[in-house]
């Protein structure tokens, strides 16, 4: 497969200057890959709009009159695209299906090449997974972005790890990351924004002070968003 380079962005330095942020995409289309691939599920994102509806619902079970705020937090895979398919054995390994020899044939795969139809979905799954058990097993409120993670919990659930004697502002953001230590998918400790009030998740401020008091939440765009789009703008 051919490869070539995909922008994703513009970072900002410390010192102000820009450069762009590149992944290396092998081409499937153009090997004829994609055609023969159907992917019957659709990877469907979430928007920072996911911290509104839970508010929203929120309001709604509360009959109007929420007993307490809601604090907001984000935790981001350790190195995932260098990690799922790549360097996880027990994720590595795929069933094709050999029309001369009539039977599934398994293969190790150390690598996701991004390019081919099926990657998104196979990469997303892996989050998509941990965010179902954390739901359904522990009632945390979350959803994930790709590999980013956006926790909704109530402001009065802080929690001390008894072994660690770290105390969290959020039971829920503790137990998602507890969830992933165990599976061996830890958290990037530099990504970690412990939940609070008011946050940054997906280039958007998010403000929820106001709330318990007018069951409003806020959104604004951040200053290195809009630096980007202005950027973006003058080389146009």
């Amino acid at each position: 497969m051919p490869r070539f380079g995909i922008c994703q962005g513009t970072k900002i330095h410390a010192d102000g200057t820009t450069s762009q942020k590149v992944r290396c995409i092998d081409d499937a289309r153009i090997a004829g890959i994609n055609t023969g691939t159907i992917i019957p599920e659709r990877v469907l994102l979430p928007s920072f709009e996911f911290v509104g509806k839970v508010a929203g619902e929120i309001f709604r079970l509360t009959e109007s009159t929420p007993a307490t705020s809601i604090i907001l937090g984000a935790e981001d895979i350790r190195s995932a695209y260098r990690r799922f398919g790549n360097a996880s054995p027990d994720h590595s390994i795929i069933g094709v299906y050999n029309i001369d020899t009539k039977r599934v044939e398994w293969r190790a795969v150390f690598g996701i090449p991004m390019g081919c139809a099926s990657s998104p979905w196979n990469f997303c799954r892996i989050p998509a997974a941990t965010c179902a058990i954390a739901q359904c097993w522990a009632g945390v409120v979350v959803d994930s972005y790709i590999d980013d993670f956006l926790i909704v919990d109530v402001d009065n659930s802080p929690l001390k790890d008894r072994e660690t004697g770290r105390t969290w502002a959020s039971s829920a953001q503790y137990c998602l990351n507890r969830i992933h230590t165990l599976l061996g998918m830890e958290f990037e400790p530099s990504k970690h924004k412990a939940a609070a009030p008011s946050n940054i998740i997906l280039g958007v401020e998010v403000h929820l002070q106001d709330f318990l008091r007018e069951c409003k939440v806020s959104f604004s765009p951040t200053k290195k968003e809009m630096r980007g789009d202005f950027t973006s703008a003058e080389r146009v």
